[in-house]
């Protein structure tokens, strides 16, 4: 039996000392799927950025299976560049929402979802754009194949002229966030105490118990995330559009914490929210 060779990355190189990882998200509009950037120590940038180009889009809802093996059935093999930073043309950019680890774990699961969001979402651009900040230069990758030079070019022609809405980002005065249930602080009052028993108690080893804020915009999630970003320097900077779930949907965030991390047979995680020393 033969197996398909796996498929190679083509890329061509555009300088970048004038473009950055937002303006081309804003140059790109509505096809950016996602944009991943980093702030090391709060105070510079990390060496890559990586913008990605819609393509596919899994949405995983539930009882649909485990969202990683069908993330995993859908990746192509493609075979990797020596000396290159990791294009992700052969992974899922997404999420998992927190109700997707009744899968792998036994846990009680809501019976209801006020979003009614998926348990995952996973897009699979069809290009990507890797910044690398030190040698100021972006790199367009996409997989060989047919029409594999025509979408390097039309992103390239993309990223060279200006979007309309590329201009300096201003900045309204505070809105105080509305609660969506104002009885809900009473229960998560109670519940912030049990919670603190049953650490102590040695019942788990970390929780995380959130209230939901509504705040009324007409701004985008691009200029949300802009405005993030600016305030809140972190080590994982991220929006994910989620157009394909709910029109105008995204996830914008700034984080400090790794989760958890894999390379080389090596799993590295640090979690923050929700630990105390143990």
């Amino acid at each position: 039996m033969t197996t398909a060779a796996p498929t190679r990355v083509t890329s061509l190189e555009l300088a970048a000392d004038t473009l950055t990882p937002v303006a081309a998200a804003l140059r790109l509009g509505e096809r950016c799927a996602f944009l991943l950037e980093s702030v090391e120590g709060g105070a510079r940038y990390g060496r890559y950025s990586i913008a990605g180009v819609h393509g596919r889009t899994l949405i995983v809802r539930d009882g649909d299976g485990d969202p990683l093996e069908v993330l995993r059935r859908a990746l192509p093999e493609v075979e990797p560049m020596a000396g290159d930073p990791a294009f992700p043309l052969a992974s899922g950019v997404g999420y998992l929402a927190y109700e997707a680890a009744a899968g792998w774990e036994r846990l009680p699961v809501p019976p209801t979802d006020p979003l009614e969001m998926p348990d995952a979402v996973f897009h699979l651009p069809s290009s990507v754009i890797v910044f690398d900040h030190l040698a100021q230069v972006a790199r367009v990758a996409t997989l060989e194949g047919p029409g594999a030079r025509e979408r390097l070019d039309e992103v390239a022609r993309t990223l060279s002229s200006p979007a309309e809405g590329e201009v300096p980002a201003t900045f309204a005065a505070a809105v105080v966030p509305k609660e969506i249930d104002p009885a809900a602080r009473i229960r998560y009052e109670r519940g912030v105490a049990q919670l603190v028993a049953e650490i102590h108690a040695g019942e788990m080893l970390q929780t995380v118990l959130a209230r939901r804020f509504s705040v009324p915009t007409r701004r985008s999630a691009i200029e949300i995330y802009r405005s993030l970003r600016r305030i809140n320097p972190s080590p994982y900077l991220y929006y994910l559009d989620l157009a394909a779930v709910a029109p105008g949907a995204a996830v914008v965030g700034a984080s400090p914490e790794l989760l958890v991390r894999v390379r080389d047979g090596e799993v590295v995680t640090r979690p923050i929210a929700g630990t105390r020393p143990r």
